[in-house]
C-alpha cells in the first residue's frame, strides 16, 4: 500500500472535500483524485462517496481511516 495515496485519502476525508485536500497536499485535483482511485482498485473497494457537495467515507473507507491514523 503506497502511504502517499494512503495520506491523501485521510486528508481528503479529513476536509470533506477532495479539492481542498488537494490544496492542503500541495498537489492537484487529478493527482490526489489518482491516488484516491489507485488505494481503491488495490483494495478492490469503494472508499470514498463523491458528490456535488464534497466526499464522505463509505464503510470500508471509514474502517480504513481509523486504521491509518491509529
Amino acid at each position: 500500500m503506497d502511504l502517499v495515496a494512503l495520506k491523501t485519502f485521510c486528508r481528503t476525508v479529513e476536509e470533506g472535500n477532495l479539492t481542498a485536500a488537494a490544496k492542503a497536499l500541495h498537489i492537484t485535483k487529478s493527482v490526489a483524485s489518482r491516488r484516491i482511485q489507485n488505494l481503491e482498485d488495490e483494495l478492490s473497494s469503494k472508499l470514498l462517496l463523491r458528490s456535488t457537495r464534497g466526499v464522505s467515507a463509505t464503510d470500508a473507507g471509514a474502517m480504513l481511516y481509523e486504521r491509518a491514523v491509529a
